[in-house]
């Protein structure tokens, strides 16, 4: 894995697009903390592991200190935001009123009492149990569209606040690789520099001691 690989990833639109009715579902279902713990860290570590290895590996070759390692950081639980549930509705009937009772539980609807529950072509209807007249439900319908969209909302919420601190993570990580390995890079020349003017000052004394050795010779006749 590479940080453009982890880059294309993290793209909005991308990650919204892979994840936001997932994570909608488990926010609904009171599973998020295993969600991210699991399949979610799960995918990006294979990136976080892949880029750090390679770091790694150019830190070996060109024989320099290691950064410290790349740390994503998670979002908190997103908090949903419920809309106020309809108020409940009574039907009048020649043989007595009869009052319906409805248990909202996510995204669903639980009935009791004496009013019963029917979907009809993606519809729900109540009815009189003692009754064949069906009855549509429209406020029951718009609340469950407000329930799915608060979900689908506060997944959002996470994935933006995720992608935007993951980049600010990552490029921070590969400014601080960079900086380690291009100055050991710069070093090598000055390394190098120093060893050649050491090499030149040793050369020049060979030759002075090898001059005064010549003389030596010449002034006993050696």
């Amino acid at each position: 894995a590479s940080v453009s690989d982890f880059q294309s990833w993290l793209y909005l639109p991308k990650l919204i697009d892979r994840y936001k009715l997932e994570l909608a579902g488990e926010l609904q279902q009171g599973t998020f903390s295993t969600w991210e713990q699991g399949v979610f860290k799960e995918a990006i570590a294979q990136h976080q592991d892949g880029i750090i290895k390679w770091v790694h590996q150019a830190c070996e070759f060109f024989d320099c200190d290691r950064p410290t390692d790349l740390v994503i950081p998670f979002p908190t639980q997103p908090e949903v935001i419920l809309p106020q549930p309809p108020p409940q509705q009574s039907t009048s009937k020649s043989s007595g009123s009869v009052t319906p009772v409805a248990i909202a539980t996510g995204l669903g609807w639980m009935l009791g009492g004496p009013v019963g529950a029917a979907v009809v072509g993606g519809a729900t209807y109540l009815f009189n149990k003692n009754s064949s007249d069906l009855e549509p439900q429209k406020s029951s319908i718009s609340y469950l569209d407000q329930v799915v969209q608060a979900y689908a909302e506060a997944a959002e919420v996470y994935l933006t606040r995720f992608s935007t601190e993951a980049f600010s993570a990552l490029q921070q990580y590969e400014q601080l690789a960079e900086k380690v390995i291009n100055t050991n890079l710069s070093e090598d020349p000055l390394r190098m520099t120093i060893h050649h003017h050491q090499l030149q000052l040793l050369q020049t004394l060979l030759d002075t001691l090898n001059y005064e050795l010549e003389s030596v010779k010449l002034k006993f006749g050696c």
